[in-house]
């Protein structure tokens, strides 16, 4: 029994081994100060064996007693005070990524950059009386707290995920098959003529409407802005790639293709459905309307599905389901401007406007959290 008794206590970390040889218990390893090596089995002899043949200079120059005392205790402090620091970094990661998130709600309700502070009042008041009666409440006031959400900050953050959604746009652009531009003008409160550029084009089954700039004419003035589509349906020309030979016997074989017939007789069907839905749902206000799958992307799901066989038919039913319809996409544009630069939010400058606008148009959800990984180190 005493023989088992002295090896258990043999593998147990001893706190004097913190000032004789400068070792720590940390997981259930024993580590180093000095180098950062951990010692899996805590066996005396082996932290010992350790800091010999290792650190012989460092017990040279503090001898056994109190200088050594010192010197541990130092390092101690060094290793405390780095482990106290990741937290911090840690924890202002986690408030770095939740100030995206409220600078994209601030942005996408419309609302000025300096109601970033007032956002940040609103829940600290809120925790105070929802959380009032858990034990973690003085933590969660702390974290709403350490939160950057001032005017600048809110600005700084708005403009970093207007880039990554444009640098999303232009990859996916340069991904796609084809791409139409929708380009358009419109004076904004300031009687400015601003510039606006929407590009339509498919990633992979979705097809996409983005704004990809809005842009500032200077010193012009705007009284009839004018958008003009024309198109030859007897010309195939224009597609990069296609013959009109290939095309042609395509469509004939597609016709003879049972299959493929009754695919697009049941797309047909679906597509009626979900017309008949939402007028169900516009006369009723359901709010379940924004669930329905959206019509543009079970035409081209279905087109995309066609084999490698129909592969011109393909490439001309994805490049006129990029074409733009309608100014639609120009006029919702417009109106959006007049909301985010409006009377009260005159002195907007481009850089600003331009990313608000993204923000609010595109259908992208901007990756804060990958935004404010790197920035973790960083203090607000």
């Amino acid at each position: 029994m005493a023989k088992r008794k002295k090896d258990e206590e043999y593998r147990t970390f001893q706190d004097e081994w913190t000032e004789e040889f400068t070792f720590v218990e940390r997981a259930g390893s024993a580590v180093c100060l000095i180098c950062n090596d951990k010692i899996a089995s805590m066996k005396r002899s082996n932290v010992k064996r350790h800091f010999d043949t290792r650190h012989a200079t460092f017990a040279s120059k503090y001898p056994a007693g109190d200088s050594r005392k010192k010197a541990c205790q130092e390092l101690l402090s060094r290793v405390q005070a780095s482990q106290q620091q990741l937290r911090v970094w840690t924890r202002q990661g986690d408030c770095n990524s939740a100030s995206f998130a409220g600078s994209l709600a601030i942005v996408r309700n419309g609302k000025p950059f300096t109601d970033g502070e007032y956002a940040k009042t609103f829940m600290l008041d809120v925790a105070n009386e929802l959380f009032g009666d858990l034990p973690n409440k003085d933590k969660i006031i702390k974290q709403i707290q350490d939160m950057p959400l001032s005017a600048r900050t809110v600005h700084d953050r708005i403009i970093m995920m207007a880039n990554q959604v444009e640098e999303t746009q232009v990859k996916d652009i340069n991904a796609a098959p084809f791409f139409s531009l929708a380009l358009d003008e419109s004076a904004d409160v300031s009687h400015l003529s601003q510039f606006s550029v929407i590009a339509r084009y498919a990633a992979g089954d979705t097809l996409r409407e983005e704004s990809l700039a809005v842009l500032p004419i200077k010193g012009s003035r705007v009284h009839h802005p004018s958008n003009e589509c024309s198109l030859n349906t007897a010309d195939l020309s224009y597609i990069p790639g296609v013959s009109i030979r290939d095309f042609e016997a395509e469509v004939a074989d597609l016709k003879a293709s049972d299959m493929w017939v009754n695919k697009f007789k049941s797309l047909n069907e679906d597509l009626e459905r979900i017309a008949r839905q939402k007028e169900l749902a516009s006369k009723h206000m359901w709010t379940e309307m924004k669930k329905l799958q959206p019509e543009d992307q079970l035409i081209i799901k279905t087109w995309n599905a066609l084999p490698v066989t129909y592969h011109t038919l393909q490439r001309v039913s994805i490049a006129v389901l990029t074409m733009f319809g309608s100014t639609y996409a120009c006029e919702q544009s417009f109106s959006h401007l007049k909301n985010i630069k409006s009377n009260l939010r005159s002195r907007l400058t481009d850089e600003s406007l331009n990313a608000c606008m993204k923000l609010n148009l595109t259908k992208y959800q901007p990756d804060y959290k990958a935004i404010s990984k790197p920035m973790q180190h960083q203090v607000y």
